[in-house]
């Protein structure tokens, strides 16, 4: 279990649910700034042709004209356009993991993945991986939420894998904020007891001595 006291560092430990979580954010808007730089990259040769993907012009192949080679590039493209996202998206963490073990999400946040038996993820491991992804999300999420009740933070994608994701940097505890801390926590208690003891007047005893003597007058009355 991962354990931060006494200034541990959390380099080698699981890496938490919300960390992976941040990682996965960082890694989709990574995906979806690509996508958008893929889907105009594309749209250059549309804009020569001054035609948009939903208005292909028909193609006609009994004679070439300027129409011809628009409806050309209209269809190459709305066939070539989907197929280079996809395959970006399915390349992307794949690359990535057997490379190095980690996304650029997961390099943000300082977690890696790496595999139980100490071997180098390879392209099964990581096909199995991503195919785990799918299992996860399909079940309700479920094999997400996983991370969160398992010792090991593995979900289910991490068990299908025989990976687990761990901490890479050597964070600590921040000392001087927890110091700050204990500081403030312990003026907070000087100033209660300060504020008791002053209650603790001659004219507060003789206060709550007459107090008493009415509560017990009144508890004698019939």
């Amino acid at each position: 279990m991962m354990n931060t006291r006494n200034n541990a560092p959390l380099q080698g430990h699981y890496a938490g649910f919300v960390s992976r979580l941040i990682a996965y954010a960082l890694d989709a808007l990574v995906q979806t700034v690509a996508v958008l730089v893929i889907s105009w990259f594309y749209s250059l040769p549309l804009a020569f042709f001054q035609t948009e993907l939903s208005t292909c012009p028909a193609l006609r192949v009994d004679t070439l004209s300027w129409n011809t080679f628009a409806s050309l590039t209209c269809y190459a493209v709305a066939l070539a356009l989907p197929a280079t996202i996809g395959l970006f998206l399915l390349l992307y963490p794949i690359v990535f993991w057997v490379l190095g073990g980690q996304t650029p999400g997961k390099a943000v946040m300082g977690v890696r993945i790496v595999r139980l038996d100490g071997l180098p993820i390879d392209l099964v491991t990581a096909g199995r991986r991503l195919l785990g992804y799918w299992v996860s999300a399909t079940a309700l999420f479920l094999g997400y939420a996983w991370i969160l009740v398992d010792d090991q933070r593995r979900g289910w994608h991490d068990r299908l894998s025989g990976t687990c994701v761990i901490y890479v940097w050597e964070a600590r505890e921040n000392e001087a904020f927890l110091t700050r801390l204990r500081g403030l926590v312990a003026r907070r208690q000087e100033r209660l007891a300060a504020q008791r003891q002053a209650r603790r007047t001659p004219a507060g005893d003789a206060a709550e001595v007459i107090e008493g003597e009415l509560v017990q007058q009144e508890s004698n009355q019939p």
